[in-house]
């Protein structure tokens, strides 16, 4: 899908909720410190759950207006989260961290897996 299409998809939508794996059957075994990585974030379901259980964590996404609302409901409440507009299916993109956890919902591109590990 191109950008422009994310970033219709997200233009008007409100703040999601978690997938409902994350909340159901792993939150209780999210660690209460440490980092977090959403990618593929949209607009943060998921990067605020690992963020309100007290993960610092980065979300990223290609669509920049999704990566914006989240910026900004961050920092309205005081959440440890930095999202990032990336192109995921680019080769140049790298994982330089390492994380605690990493969650990626709704969203396949094979190549990263390599670079998610």
């Amino acid at each position: 899908m191109s950008q422009q299409k994310w970033q219709q998809r997200y233009a008007h939508a409100e703040l999601p909720q978690p997938a409902c794996w994350l909340v159901n059957e792993y939150q209780q075994w999210l660690p209460s410190t440490g980092s977090g990585l959403d990618v593929a974030c949209g607009l943060g379901g998921n990067a605020i759950t690992l963020a309100k259980a007290g993960l610092s964590v980065d979300a990223i996404d290609y669509a920049d207006n999704a990566v914006a609302k989240l910026n900004r409901y961050a920092n309205t409440h005081g959440l440890s989260l930095d999202a990032q507009s990336v192109d995921l299916e680019s080769s140049e993109f790298t994982v330089e961290r390492h994380y605690n956890v990493i969650v990626v919902s709704y969203y396949l591109h094979r190549p990263l897996l390599a670079r998610l590990a």
